[in-house]
């Protein structure tokens, strides 16, 4: 499910353009399971922060089990 997700997650995040600064994959020491997504993303606050989060294919998928944002 998670990897059928990655395509819509990359087009999604390269919608935001230059607000992407980076994001990567964590995944199991055997490259088998992703066990999370870290985004660096330059957004005008917490609102922006939370509607990206909230359009995010994979958490629309209710892949994530929770979200952390941090400034």
């Amino acid at each position: 499910m998670r990897r059928a997700l990655l395509p819509d997650q990359k087009s999604y995040v390269g919608s935001f353009g230059e607000r992407v600064i980076g994001y990567g994959h964590f995944v199991s020491d055997d490259g088998r399971d992703m066990l999370g997504t870290s985004f660096f993303m330059q957004l005008d606050g917490r609102a922006a922060a939370d509607a990206f989060v909230a359009g995010e294919p994979m958490h629309k998928a209710g892949v994530y089990e929770r979200v952390d944002i941090h400034r």
